[in-house]
């Protein structure tokens, strides 16, 4: 069974993105978190196309860069360098997510080679979703910083998603 909570694990919400009126309304939005409380796991799988593969590596749409998009938005140093940040601490942990479901597929492993590879991916993991929280914390505390106009909230809030 799937649990639906307002909030999501190891990642900061952007309410401070959004206009007034609008955060109440994301705020009431329930959020799919991927915990179970049946011992039956259920796991979903996804083919992505070429293009969504090679796009998932560069930070979406915005080119073959990968922050281009970044470095091109109308924002303070400070928020962009914030913002790469985040997008590489996200790739860093899909990486070591993939990393860890190979080592638990692999049946050429021992049990104690599995065991093992698996609790250091696993702290490593958890590593990653801590810098990811205070990488958001940062960025959220560089954004209050900053006088920033409506368009350029917009286009942190954007970039974001997109990371």
């Amino acid at each position: 069974m799937t649990s639906i909570t307002k909030a999501g694990v190891g990642y900061a919400p952007l309410s401070w993105a959004l206009p007034a009126n609008e955060k109440q309304a994301e705020a009431d939005k329930p959020v799919v978190t991927g915990s179970t409380t049946s011992s039956a796991s259920k796991s979903i799988h996804v083919d992505l196309s070429p293009l969504a593969r090679s796009l998932s590596g560069k930070g979406g749409i915005a080119g073959t860069g990968g922050n281009d998009d970044i470095d091109k938005a109308d924002l303070p140093q400070q928020i962009k360098d914030a913002l790469k940040r985040i997008r590489q601490l996200k790739q860093e942990l899909r990486e070591a997510e993939e990393k860890l479901a190979k080592v638990q597929a692999n049946n050429q492993l021992s049990e104690d080679e599995k065991k093992v590879q698996t609790e250091q991916l696993q702290a490593q993991i958890k590593s990653l979703h801590g810098a990811l929280a205070s990488a958001n914390d940062a960025l959220a505390k560089a954004v209050k910083q900053q006088k920033l106009s409506a368009e350029q909230t917009t286009s942190v809030a954007t970039l974001m998603v997109r990371g």
